[in-house]
């Protein structure tokens, strides 16, 4: 889950573990290390946890030469 610069909360989903998807998400109430998601994410969906942040950071970044 990344906190983007607009203030949007984002999750990056994939089916495969090669490809991933950002996705716009609503969050609800807090605990811990846990979050509850009211809204974007589908049950048992795969949601990058660790490089989350590396993944939308790729989005915005300019291509390499």
């Amino acid at each position: 889950m990344v906190r983007e610069a607009d203030g949007t909360m984002t999750a990056w989903v994939t089916t495969d573990r090669h490809r991933f998807v950002q996705r716009i998400i609503k969050t609800g109430l807090r605990r811990d290390d846990r979050v509850q998601i009211l809204e974007g994410l589908q049950r048992g969906e795969l949601v990058a946890a660790d490089g989350a942040v590396f993944l939308s950071n790729m989005l915005e970044a300019p291509p390499s030469d």
